[in-house]
């Protein structure tokens, strides 16, 4: 399993509403949906490990599905997705539950959002970042997975600082925009930690 999902992250497959058995059968899908306290989670930095974790702790849920959102363009290893699911079971509640890493994502989805205009912003502007799009397209790609498992809500790692320091794609007007894209479909986008600042806190 855990090859297939390194191929799945090597591969970049379309993956948002339809899965291999191997990685989610008509089988885990039922018995995910009848499980009442489910949210689905973001899984990539320690932002997003620490929201998942108060997700538990404060929110009270006792089900999570982890989910990796691969882009057009992202490198690294593996192996560093494996240590983020090791911390966020370790730093869990006793009896919460969480499930096998569910990787998602659409290469195709991806350019149009943040690389088909890309020119003409640079034409316009003189610059251009993608960072904005990108977080709109994860945040996006699992809304279709809440949708199927019952309008369960989303965590995500969003912070609103990191140490004093703003990143474009995390100022309150966007994480507005993210909320209202998912509350546009009937799901919660809940940002957990976006007004923790100390990273130390964080860690």
């Amino acid at each position: 399993m855990e090859a297939e999902l390194r191929d799945i992250f090597l591969d970049k497959p379309e993956m948002v509403i339809g899965f291999p058995d191997t990685v989610l059968s008509e089988e885990r899908f039922l018995r995910l949906r009848a499980k009442e306290r489910l949210a689905v989670v973001e899984l990539a930095g320690r932002d997003s490990v620490a929201a998942a974790i108060k997700a538990a702790r404060d929110e009270g849920f006792t089900h999570l599905l982890p989910t990796y959102v691969f882009t057009g363009t992202e490198t690294g290893r593996w192996s560093c997705l494996e240590t983020a699911w090791a911390r966020l079971k370790e730093g869990l509640p006793q009896g919460v539950v969480l499930y096998g890493l569910l990787p998602l994502g659409s290469v195709d989805f991806w350019r149009a959002v943040n690389g088909r205009f890309l020119g003409e912003l640079v034409g316009r502007y003189g610059f251009v970042t993608s960072c904005v799009g990108c977080h709109i397209y994860v945040h996006s790609v699992r809304i279709p997975l809440a949708k199927m498992l019952g309008d369960v809500d989303i965590i995500s790692g969003e912070k609103l600082l990191h140490n004093g320091r703003v990143k474009i794609n995390q100022l309150r007007v966007a994480l507005a925009a993210y909320e209202r894209l998912a509350e546009h479909f009937g799901v919660r986008l809940l940002f957990l930690v976006k007004n923790i600042i100390q990273g130390d806190r964080i860690k």
